[in-house]
């Protein structure tokens, strides 16, 4: 009966495991996406910026 109770403890503790790595991993993989959407996001807000700056100064 304990050896069941073990084996089952073991087994969610392996999985929660593997979940982790597996939820760190994908995080990893999906970094460099994430990087260059806001990188791209930051980009049109500073053209945005730059523009109204430079319509702001001409009139």
């Amino acid at each position: 009966m304990t050896s069941c109770i073990q084996f089952c403890h073991s087994l969610s503790t392996g999985v929660l495991i593997i979940l982790l790595i597996g939820c760190l991993f994908s995080l990893y993989l999906s970094l460099p996406f994430l990087l260059l959407f806001s990188c791209k996001i930051l980009d049109r807000y500073m053209v945005l910026q730059g523009s109204a700056w430079v319509t702001m100064n001409l009139s």
